[in-house]
């Protein structure tokens, strides 16, 4: 190898140096510059991501204990189900026309309904699911072929 080199003219190994060294730049930034820096990149938006996430989980981590300290029936819901279905009513049009509000326990509550317009009725059912309720049992009729129902029906607060 040494005779092929000194066999070689001054200038040719100049030209022959010239190309070791931009080869060897090459792989270098190839091998190990490029996969360094850009490993590098992934870490730091890793880390920013898991900041992020620490972030949010230390305020939902004091939401959880803002809420651990409210009373228990409070956290549970803040009316009974009677006062929801009544506040519905009151807010569809339906006060007055709910006549037997019998509580079954704590989360069932047996509803008669008179007289309602069923476009009222159907309001007051959405109310009470947004709050949480729904109707297990319902049994409707329509009265002399008029716009107003009869219900019965059975409602439960979902868990």
């Amino acid at each position: 190898m040494m005779e092929w080199w000194q066999a070689r003219e001054p200038r040719e190994r100049m030209a022959l140096l010239v190309a070791l060294a931009v080869i060897l730049a090459t792989l270098g930034y190839s091998l190990l510059w490029r996969p360094l820096n850009e490993d590098l990149a992934r870490q730091r938006h890793r880390a920013e991501v898991q900041r992020e996430t620490l972030a949010w989980m230390q305020q939902a981590a004091q939401q959880v204990k803002a809420l651990q300290r409210q009373p228990q029936s409070r956290r549970a819901s803040s009316r009974s189900l009677l006062s929801e279905a009544e506040r519905a009513a009151a807010q569809t049009g339906l006060k007055g026309r709910l006549k037997q509000l019998n509580p079954e326990g704590r989360d069932k509550l047996r509803v008669t309904v008179q007289d309602a317009a069923f476009d009222d009725f159907i309001q007051w059912l959405g109310r009470l699911q947004q709050a949480g309720i729904t109707a297990s049992s319902l049994t409707l009729s329509r009265i002399d072929d008029g716009p107003t129902i009869q219900a019965r029906l059975l409602l439960e607060r979902r868990r």
